[in-house]
């Protein structure tokens, strides 16, 4: 006998964060926003989203989107950063809001201090040098040194080659600081880098941005890689070139976090729906967390966004990957 009431299939749809704010202020019903016929469409939240809730300086805004989520069950994104793999779990809001605190006061100066490093190399406003940068790097990389090493008990004892290895981490801090500067470019090397990008590669932003999604990234490749020089020419594929970049190896193994971040970072640079005065700092943020979210999101079925160039970007990363999430853009309630 045929079964009249089938499982119905579940949907997973991870709203941006100006889409939520939708929500919040009552502008939407979110239970009518979007259905799906004999599915159960399941809201979802990442670490990014609470990231961007504690960005939020009104104390009362933040918890308005927290006790949004969890009023209305959204799962939470777990990633498995090692396997790259996620799964979805029932997690409060605010539960992993405090876990975040807590995990931000040791990690949260080296996050800041790498966050601060990618914006010197697009030239930031106010920005320090790259070379600069990298010994806020080292500093808290050593200041973290410090704490986990005071922390140990005393009757602790390193074998002798980790003993020798962090001595000589401890008479190396200045000089590797120094090697930076020589590697490096200075702020004045850096200053209007992403004009400096789309004129040594005769980018035409307008023109980038007449490519549809779906082609996007193989023509910005045949556009770029021609021009290519060095070693940097032999890369048959964007995502190679940008390995090569990030992790000085294409051979070296890295996670679909740092493909589809850098992928979407490299768009973003070129030229392609490229977000706005991105030298200024509270501007490069949002759009460094789109990156980020960007990844995340990968693992729902829906994204939707109200930022459209958010949306052709992050079409054009999904479509070039293979990835099937689909991107809504909800100034037309279409597909991007």
């Amino acid at each position: 006998m045929e079964d009249k009431n089938p499982p119905k299939q579940f949907v997973s749809i991870y709203y941006d964060q100006n889409i939520l704010d939708f929500f919040i202020k009552g502008f939407f019903d979110q239970e009518n926003f979007i259905t799906i016929p004999d599915c159960l469409v399941i809201p979802v939240f990442s670490d990014i989203t609470i990231v961007e809730i504690l960005r939020i300086e009104n104390e009362e805004s933040r918890e308005k989107f927290l006790e949004y989520l969890d009023k209305r069950d959204f799962y939470h994104i777990s990633i498995d950063y090692e396997n790259d793999a996620a799964k979805l779990i029932r997690l409060r809001a605010k539960e992993m809001y405090e876990q975040i605190i807590n995990e931000s006061g040791q990690f949260a100066p080296l996050e800041e201090a790498f966050l601060d490093l990618t914006h010197s190399f697009i030239g930031g406003e106010d920005a320090l040098s790259p070379a600069e940068n990298m010994g806020k790097i080292i500093d808290c990389s050593f200041n973290m040194l410090k704490e986990v090493l005071e922390d140990v008990s005393e009757d602790v004892v390193f074998p002798d080659e980790i003993s020798n290895q962090i001595d000589a981490l401890k008479m190396n801090k200045n000089q590797m600081k120094e090697a930076f500067y020589d590697i490096f470019p200075s702020s004045g090397e850096t200053d209007e880098a992403l004009k400096r990008i789309k004129e040594e590669f005769d980018i035409d932003p307008q023109k980038l941005n007449n490519i549809s999604p779906e082609d996007a990234v193989i023509n910005i490749w045949k556009l770029i890689q021609p021009k290519l020089t060095g070693s940097f020419h032999q890369h048959k594929k964007i995502e190679d070139f940008l390995q090569s970049i990030y992790q000085g190896n294409e051979k070296t193994p890295w996670t679909s976090m740092h493909l589809i971040s850098s992928l979407y970072n490299a768009l973003n640079y070129f030229g392609y729906w490229q977000d706005r005065r991105l030298v200024k700092k509270n501007k490069f943020i949002p759009s460094y967390n789109d990156s980020r979210h960007a990844y995340h999101a990968s693992y729902s079925d829906v994204f939707v966004t109200r930022d459209k160039r958010f949306a052709k970007k992050l079409k054009a990363v999904y479509v070039y990957l293979g990835i099937n999430t689909r991107v809504i853009h909800i100034g037309t309630l279409k597909e991007t």
